[in-house]
């Protein structure tokens, strides 16, 4: 799973944060701007970013990791 999202277990992220959960366990959280709380906006908003998003992508270790600096 890759992608942004809000809960309340990690409120040392700001309002929203970017994940990315690979083989069952979380390999990376960075915070992330908090857009909208409208859903319909933010899913608009998001999947322009994750074409950035993805190209940033790398693999350490088999394990996949993006830059803070794609995480917007």
């Amino acid at each position: 799973m890759i992608g942004w999202h809000q809960n309340e277990t990690h409120a040392d992220l700001g309002q929203c944060h970017f994940q990315i959960n690979y083989q069952e366990e979380t390999v990376q959280r960075t915070e992330a701007t908090f857009l909208d709380i409208h859903p319909l906006n933010v899913f608009d908003r998001r999947t322009d970013d994750l074409v950035a998003v993805l190209d940033a992508l790398t693999w350490d270790n088999d394990i996949p990791h993006v830059t803070d600096d794609a995480v917007r």
